[in-house]
């Protein structure tokens, strides 16, 4: 409370001296100090929110029924988790880039996991993010924010780095570096179509692991709509940019037929569709926006339908971002009286058309909150927790019984 009245005012007289000067001759954090605020295009301004009613009212479901912080004790700010191609074991990258493993085991009349007692292997330094098996390797396919898209080979003693650079011959940013990969979808032909989602890289902070989430907020600040879609082909080893100018790229997810790829873009609240086959090849469409929430981790599920891990709820000051000035100070507001963004459990299934098709709640973060990432499974639906411990589940057999 102290903190708080005695910096409120400072922020107020920083503001009231800003707004009489040339505030933008003033650097921002690192790792942003060399970027600078831009107007965001008037297109990419959100709207306002969705109603939460109907299939997107707030309910009890993750709250009553999910499975809670497994490996909370070992495994932090696993922001996604992949099935092993045994389909017997989950694999968890935490955010140092150890690599952990949980293997099926019957716990007393339950059927539960049991993580091993070390971690398979280091993929540091580093921090990953998305990563799924590739069905046909068996390898692990990593996007880390820091090198790249990697690949983690069948028994975790190796791995190498796939792609950090677009190719010379990708019509669009030839030689470009990837600043920030995100997350990734694998098509059936090996292709790997993942995003890179900021011009910022990420920056070691002070507990010893790379930031990604202080260089999103960055990214939010500065305006810069640089997040692209990417695809990496293992038959050419060529990286190409398929599609460029998202507010912050983020989860990836290819449709059932593989026509398009499902684009989360992160500050617009929104799932684009970048489209790969067919009439509208080339091009980019809304599949649903106005979304409660920043959208995060994307997957398909088993009907072909997806799944939207929303990390954090929009916050009042959502209609502030336009502004030059309120950005920059947002940058520099201490991180203990920033504008903080409500992060209950929510996840929400839409059609491939865009239809709302059902939100799972824990309206009070209880037991589950901040989802980064989604991946249904034999009836389950796994949540990756980029910013807490562990990860949880929810049993959709259950679910779908009542």
């Amino acid at each position: 409370m102290l903190l708080n009245l005695c910096t409120t005012p400072l922020v107020a007289i920083t503001a009231f001296l800003f707004a009489f000067c040339d505030f933008e001759i003033f650097p921002l954090p690192y790792p942003a100090i060399t970027h600078k605020l831009v107007d965001v295009p008037e297109e990419k301004i959100p709207g306002p929110s969705l109603p939460l009613e109907g299939t997107l009212a707030r309910n009890n479901i993750l709250r009553e029924h999910a499975v809670a912080n497994l490996f909370a004790e070992q495994v932090h700010g696993s922001e996604s988790v992949a099935i092993g191609p045994t389909e017997t074991s989950v694999t968890l990258l935490d955010r140092f880039g150890y690599l952990w493993v949980a293997d099926r085991a019957s716990l007393g009349s339950q059927e539960g996991y049991l993580l091993r007692k070390e971690p398979e292997t280091y993929i540091g330094p580093g921090r990953p993010l998305g990563f799924k098996y590739n069905a046909a390797s068996g390898h692990l396919i990593v996007c880390d924010s820091l090198k790249g898209l990697l690949s983690v080979e069948t028994g975790f003693k190796r791995f190498h780095i796939l792609a950090n650079r677009v190719s010379l011959n990708s019509a669009i940013d030839p030689g470009s570096i990837i600043t920030y990969a995100n997350d990734l979808d694998i098509a059936s032909d090996g292709k790997v179509f993942f995003s890179d989602s900021l011009n910022i890289s990420t920056a070691l902070n002070r507990e010893n692991y790379y930031d990604s989430f202080w260089s999103f907020l960055l990214s939010l600040v500065t305006g810069y709509c640089s997040g692209r879609l990417l695809s990496y082909d293992p038959a050419t080893e060529e990286t190409h940019v398929i599609a460029n100018g998202f507010w912050s790229s983020n989860g990836v997810a290819l449709s059932s037929d593989e026509s398009f790829v499902a684009v989360a873009e992160t500050n617009c609240f929104a799932i684009r569709r970048v489209w790969l086959k067919g009439p509208k090849a080339g091009t980019v469409d809304t599949l649903v926006e106005s979304l409660p929430g920043f959208p995060d981790g994307l997957s398909r599920g088993s009907d072909g339908n997806f799944w939207i891990a929303i990390v954090g709820l929009r916050s009042p000051v959502v209609p502030l971002l336009k502004y030059k000035l309120f950005r920059f100070l947002l940058a520099w507001t201490p991180s203990a009286i920033r504008p903080k963004v409500p992060d209950p459990g929510l996840v929400i299934k839409v059609s491939p058309q865009g239809e709302i098709l059902a939100s799972l709640w824990d309206p009070t973060g209880e037991r589950v909150r901040g989802i980064s990432a989604v991946e249904e499974h034999m009836g389950r639906l796994w949540l990756g927790n980029l910013k807490g411990s562990g990860v949880s589940y929810l049993d959709l057999t259950h679910q779908q019984s009542r």
